[in-house]
């Protein structure tokens, strides 16, 4: 009972003021930072001539040392302003306000205060704080900046290939959150006590020693709770909506629901926000009167008109989301490496089960053996399927086709291209061919492949692609009646001028503007690989033209279910899904 007094005791401190306040310093914030961050970073990338930061070229920026100087600019600006976000949290909840009579004051103060904390050394070690917190928790504070970055999908996969290395994530996952919760105090120290980075580190390191059981729990019951109030909310006002159904013309009824539902979750996060920076603030700086009277009554009507400026722009933004929201368009459904619910990946089992599946490619990745062959195959390496120390770039065809592959239930073994491709022609499955190269293939390497890729007769509706551009740019000049693409991990920025028809672009790095930039190039879009049913339906609200999945089947199911529901609570819901 105790927790839940204090509990009740933290929420009932939220003041209004407090949250009105939060919630317009942070939709400022939010703009202010993304635009000054976003400059900067098109700065460096205009000083470096490139378009875009990628695993290709990002040594480029460290050869140029005016690039250099930028990057050191742009990482000590992002530190200043996830510490300044802190800062004014804190200013509010302890009803400081700035005075305008003595802003110049104040700000040489902070500035002061700013070098004090990341000068030198301090600045890598916050920086290096910012990646080992990357969320994993989601308790404690986290700076709107960084709350939605994670570690891409695909390394993960990549890593977690065995049992070594999935116990090893494991570990690495759990160390992770024992960190998290050791550096909790962290934030709290550098706006609160002016802390260097080094002082708050050490600080929250010695702060957490011990039994810290009841503060981690408050911050999980609280989470919940908030969690809980905003989904009974929401759900109220969909179930309303469902016996409502309104027709498509109803404009205002569409606009008011989409508005509250959209307010209710930024003032919930907000919330949520406050309670979990008054619950550390009272650990670090226990208050004799932190929670002042609120301002006189002339204040009131200074809240109100923000409130309603807020709504007033939510209100805009929710026009501007049902005016140009449509009904997802056809998506190209691309089975990653075949069904692999089927079979081992890459088998025949595998690309029979996608065509079962009704999947419209079929993505499969070529490797190179020792004569000059190509054969159906992900890794190089034969261990994680074949279960023996060897690469295929060791051996010759024959010997890899005898090789037997396990993977989960299923067997198999490995096939040549040819003897893929004419299975997938006989189903009449197109495919989206990957191709490898590890490095130590001959220089035609890309003769090589034209020449069987001609041999074979691959007809039109099939497509090239690969993570090396070199590749694919020399296809491309060799034979222009190919339909190329160019596979991206990680990037930060637009595309360059790769000569290529289309983008594979993992879920991590994309952005709407990419489609609008494919859109105007006349090229396509592909993003890999996206399985979870969520994001899947995310995709399927996007302006791209394909998905790569292990599930064409759940894909295939749920792009039926959305051509199918046309009411307007299934559109508001859809919209919902597409803010996040």
């Amino acid at each position: 009972m105790t927790v839940l007094s204090d509990l009740f005791s933290i929420m009932t401190k939220i003041r209004l003021s407090w949250l009105i306040k939060a919630s317009v310093f942070q939709l400022l914030f939010v703009t202010i930072a993304n635009f000054v961050l976003s400059e900067c970073f098109y700065s460096i990338l205009s000083v470096t001539g490139q378009y875009h930061l990628d695993k290709d070229n990002f040594l480029t920026f460290f050869k140029n040392p005016i690039a250099l100087a930028l990057l050191c600019v742009y990482l000590f600006l992002l530190a200043v302003f996830i510490h300044l976000e802190f800062f004014a949290l804190y200013r509010i909840i302890t009803n400081r306000d700035i005075s305008i009579r003595d802003f110049g004051k104040q700000f040489s103060s902070y500035l002061g205060r700013i070098w004090r904390t990341f000068s030198g050394y301090q600045l890598f070690l916050f920086l290096a704080y910012v990646l080992i917190t990357i969320p994993v928790l989601h308790l404690g504070l986290s700076s709107v900046i960084t709350e939605k970055l994670y570690v891409p999908e695909f390394i993960v996969k990549e890593l977690s290939k065995t049992a070594t290395t999935q116990y090893f994530l494991y570990a690495v996952f759990i160390f992770l959150c024992y960190l998290n919760l050791r550096l909790i105090y962290f934030l709290p120290l550098l706006a609160i006590k002016h802390r260097t980075v080094k002082e708050a580190l050490v600080e929250s390191w010695q702060r957490t020693k011990g039994h810290r059981v009841s503060l981690f729990i408050k911050l999980i019951t609280v989470s919940g709770f908030v969690f809980l109030m905003l989904s009974v909310a929401i759900s109220l006002i969909l179930f309303l909506l469902y016996f409502i159904n309104p027709k498509e013309g109803q404009s205002l009824i569409q606009l008011l629901s989409l508005t509250a539902i959209w307010e209710l979750i930024f003032f919930a996060t907000i919330f949520l926000k406050l309670c979990s920076a008054v619950m550390l603030k009272e650990e670090i700086e226990p208050s004799r009167e932190v929670l002042v009277k609120d301002q006189p009554n002339r204040c009131r009507k200074r809240y109100v008109l923000l409130l309603f400026l807020i709504t007033l722009g939510f209100a805009y933004q929710s026009l501007e989301r049902l005016s140009v929201f449509k009904s997802p368009t056809s998506k190209t459904v691309i089975a990653h490496r075949g069904l692999v619910s089927a079979g081992v990946e890459n088998s025949l089992e595998a690309l029979e089960g996608a065509k079962k599946a009704n999947s419209d490619y079929v993505e499969l990745d070529l490797m190179l053996t020792k004569d000059n062959q190509f054969v159906v195959s992900h890794d190089n390496k034969l261990k994680r399927l074949a279960g023996i120390n060897e690469e295929i770039r060791h051996l010759t065809l024959k010997e890899v086709e005898q090789l037997r592959i396990h993977q989960g239930r299923f067997s198999s073994h490995f096939v040549s291209f040819e003897t893929f491709y004419k299975r997938a022609k006989a189903l009449k499955m197109p495919l989206l061919i990957e191709l490898k190269p590890t490095g130590s293939e001959p220089k035609n390497y890309v003769d090589l492949f034209l020449e069987t890729y001609h041999r074979l007769g691959v007809g039109k509706e099939n497509k090239v692609m690969s993570l090396n551009l070199k590749v694919m740019e020399a296809i491309e000049k060799k034979d222009s009646s190919i339909t190329t693409g160019y596979v991206i991990p990680i990037q930060f920025g637009l595309f360059g001028d790769e000569r290529v028809d289309f983008y594979v672009i993992e879920d991590f790095s994309y952005r709407s503007y990419l489609s609008t930039q494919a859109f105007w190039e006349k090229k396509d879009i592909y993003v890999w690989t996206i399985n979870d049913a969520k994001r899947i339906e995310h995709y399927l609200l996007k302006p791209i033209q394909g998905i790569i999945t292990d599930k064409p089947d759940l894909t295939k199911r749920l792009i039926r279910e959305l051509e199918n529901d046309t009411s307007y609570f299934g559109r508001l819901v859809r919209v919902i899904s597409s803010l996040y």
